[in-house]
């Protein structure tokens, strides 16, 4: 139990809490959604419709999950990019081959039939598609400027939203665009920031302003103080002048 409890303060203190009320605040908002369009469904004595509770357990599972993700170091995931990038296009080349459509949009076949559920793959090719393009941004962000490179992001980005475009899911291939146009937005602007900015010791010093066209302040005082300053008399002698 102990170790539960110290688990729990670890992710709490490790995780981005704007970024995790966000994520609450928009489940808590589809949830309120799904009631108010399932409310007619709802059995007498119930608290919740069905479809609201099955989200609710839905939010909760994910959210026990990415506590667990959070434990696996972020460098696996991105040295494995060629794993999920060929899972994603294997998910989605099934859903061409065998995907089901829902009742009422009968040419969009996004769904899988696993039997006690049905599963829409283009939700888990999105994680696995910001995770590969997240690798390729970071291996050519010093030379995004490339014709070549944008060429091969654009490739990338294209690959996805064609699969999901033919499966009929319109509106999930749309995010695939929104999220590579985002990822790219993001990552020029941080290279063109790192790229202006050079650390303090590798800035040539500075050039020492050179004063010989007039005088320094010293100077300028020293003269300006013996124009001031009586001349002085010459000692008399106690003896006669020759003359």
């Amino acid at each position: 139990m102990g170790n539960i409890k110290d688990y729990l303060v670890y992710f709490w203190k490790g995780t981005d809490k704007l970024l995790l009320f966000l994520c609450l605040l928009a489940s808590s908002a589809g949830v309120l959604m799904v009631t108010s369009a399932t409310w007619h469904t709802m059995k007498e004595g119930a608290l919740l419709p069905r479809d609201s509770i099955a989200l609710i357990a839905a939010v909760l599972i994910g959210l026990a999950i990415a506590m667990v993700i959070s434990l696996i170091d972020i460098d696996i995931f991105a040295k494995s990019w060629y794993i999920w990038g060929s899972l994603g296009i294997i998910l989605m080349v099934i859903v061409l081959l065998f995907g089901e459509a829902p009742s009422n949009r009968a040419d969009a076949r996004t769904w899988i039939n696993l039997g006690f559920f049905l599963f829409q793959p283009s939700e888990l090719v999105k994680i696995f598609f910001v995770t590969t393009f997240a690798t390729h941004l970071d291996a050519v962000r010093d030379e995004l400027n490339r014709v070549r490179n944008v060429a091969l992001l654009v490739l990338h980005a294209l690959i996805p939203f064609i699969l999901v475009a033919i499966s009929g899911d319109d509106g999930s291939a749309l995010v695939f665009l929104f999220i590579a146009f985002a990822m790219l937005f993001i990552t020029s602007r941080s290279s063109v920031s790192s790229s202006s900015w050079t650390p303090r010791s590798t800035r040539p010093p500075r050039t020492s302003r050179t004063w010989d066209s007039r005088p320094s302040v010293t100077a300028a005082s020293s003269a300006k103080a013996s124009l001031k300053a009586p001349t002085p008399r010459p000692a008399r002698s106690p003896f006669p002048s020759p003359i």
